[in-house]
């Protein structure tokens, strides 16, 4: 479903809760992380975008975006009163974007998704595995068509 949608830009916000678990006597450590991300697909946001320019905040920018998990794991690096032996317990995380949708039967079928996650996730999973595969026969049925169209054969084992 989210490779329906056009690049667009998040926010992402979270409290990292850190502690040390062996030890029974310790608090936890709170993190908090709040960044705009720049236009990117969703699959950069996680992943990482090299060329993207990150506004910090402050007049201060930087070129590239590691992905969610290498900027958090960054963030904690970056405070020195974190003790040795912490790791990470909970973190609570919201994430928004406007996005925009490929095409309005796209923006049909997220809206019929949603209100059967809403209703029934099992039956959720359900449709969205039959999409899944709707899209890849027709994806291979379109890529036969234009190899057709082109005039290329295809190789046959005999």
């Amino acid at each position: 479903m989210l490779d329906q949608i056009e690049p667009c830009q998040w926010y992402v916000q979270t409290d990292i809760h850190l502690m040390d678990v062996e030890s029974a006597d310790t608090d936890m450590i709170t993190v908090p992380y709040a960044q705009l991300v720049p236009e990117m697909h969703h699959s950069q946001l996680w992943l990482g975008k090299p060329d993207a320019r990150v506004d910090l905040g402050n007049g201060l920018k930087k070129v590239g975006w590691k992905g969610l998990k290498q900027e958090f794991s960054d963030v904690i690096d970056q405070h020195k009163e974190i003790p040795e032996g912490y790791s990470i317990e909970m973190m609570q995380m919201f994430i928004r974007a406007h996005v925009k949708f490929r095409s309005f039967e796209r923006y049909q079928e997220y809206l019929a998704v949603k209100a059967l996650v809403e209703r029934d996730i099992a039956e959720a999973d359900s449709f969205l595995r039959r999409l899944w595969i709707n899209e890849r026969l027709n994806e291979e049925i379109i890529n036969e068509q234009q190899t057709e169209s082109y005039g290329l054969e295809t190789a046959d084992a005999d």
